[in-house]
C-alpha cells in the first residue's frame, strides 16, 4: 500500500492522540469506523476560514456542518454498505453475489486511511488548503481511494497536469487552469481509464496497448487530431481541455476517429 510518502506531519498526529479512536484492528465496521472521529479529524485540519464574532458560534457550527454534510452524508452511507456486505457475506446466497456485494467497499475506512489521501492533496495542491477542502467536500468518494493513490490517483493528476500545461486560468495566471478545473468540477481526480484502477484491472487506451505506456502520448495524438484533421483551432482545443478534460483520455483509434467519422457523415451525407 502507499504508505511512506503519505504521512501526517506531527500535528495532525499530535491532534489524533488526544483525540483516540478505537483500533483499526476491531473486528466489525461500527467498532472500526467511528464517523464522528473521521469528521472531527477532517474539521480540525481544515478549519472554517470564516471567523464568527462573538455570539455567533451557533451560525458558525451551523455552516460548518453544512459544508460537510455530503461528507459525513457518505462515510455514514460507506458504513451502512459495509455493515451490510458483511451480513450479506455469511448468507446463502450465491458465491458470486457475495463476491460483487464484499467487493464495493474494501473495509471499514480509518483514521490512517484519512491521512493517507489528506497528505495526498496536500502534496497535489500546496498551499491551496481552500481547495482540498472543497475536494473532499464536494467528491467525499475520494476517501475510499486510499488503497489506489499510486494506481489511479497519481496517474490521473499526472495525466491532468500535462493535458493543462502552462495553460493560464480566469485569474491570469500560467499553470493555474489545473487548479481551476479542479475547483470547478473534482470529479475528474476520479477519472478512470488512467493507469490501473484501484481493483487491479488494466484499463489502458489502444496507444497504451501497443507499447507506448504514456497516458500523455495519447492525449497529444488526439489534440493533434483534432487540430490537423478535424481542423479545430487552437482556441477550440483550449476550451475543449477546459471543458471536456476526459476527451483526451480516449483513445485516438478506438474512440475519438469513429466517433468524429461517423458524425461527418451524418453531416455530409
Amino acid at each position: 500500500s502507499f504508505v511512506a510518502p503519505f504521512m501526517r506531519p506531527a500535528r495532525l498526529l499530535s491532534d489524533h492522540a488526544a483525540h483516540p479512536t478505537l483500533s483499526d484492528e476491531a473486528t466489525t465496521p461500527q467498532q472500526s469506523m467511528d464517523v464522528r472521529e473521521l469528521m472531527h479529524l477532517l474539521e480540525e485540519t481544515y478549519p472554517s476560514s470564516q471567523n464568527s464574532p462573538s455570539g455567533a458560534n451557533n451560525k458558525g457550527n451551523k455552516q460548518k456542518r453544512q459544508q460537510w454534510a455530503r461528507t459525513r452524508n457518505y462515510l455514514y452511507q460507506y458504513r451502512a454498505n459495509l455493515s451490510r456486505s458483511t451480513i450479506s457475506s455469511s448468507s446463502t446466497e450465491p458465491t458470486t453475489k457475495k463476491r460483487k456485494r464484499t467487493t464495493r467497499n474494501r473495509g471499514p475506512l480509518t483514521i490512517t486511511h484519512l491521512q493517507q489521501i489528506i497528505s495526498f492533496l496536500e502534496t497535489t495542491f500546496p498551499n491551496h488548503p481552500e481547495l482540498q477542502a472543497h475536494i473532499l467536500q464536494s467528491t467525499p468518494r475520494i476517501l475510499s481511494k486510499h488503497h489506489s493513490i499510486e494506481s489511479r490517483l497519481l496517474p490521473t493528476v499526472e495525466f491532468l497536469k500535462e493535458l493543462y500545461g502552462d495553460m493560464a486560468g480566469s485569474d491570469g495566471k500560467e499553470g493555474s487552469m489545473f487548479f481551476e478545473a479542479i475547483k470547478r468540477n473534482s470529479n475528474l481526480l476520479l477519472v478512470q481509464g488512467v493507469g490501473y484502477v484501484g481493483d487491479g484491472t488494466t484499463t489502458r487506451t489502444e496507444e497504451n496497448k501497443s507499447g507506448d505506456h504514456s497516458t500523455s502520448s495519447a492525449a497529444v495524438k488526439v489534440e493533434e487530431y483534432l487540430e490537423n484533421v478535424v481542423g479545430i483551432s487552437s482556441q477550440g482545443i483550449a476550451k475543449l481541455k477546459k471543458n471536456q478534460p476526459t476527451l483526451f483520455q480516449l483513445s485516438l483509434g478506438n474512440k475519438v476517429q469513429p466517433a468524429v467519422e461517423y458524425l461527418l457523415s451524418l453531416l455530409l451525407g
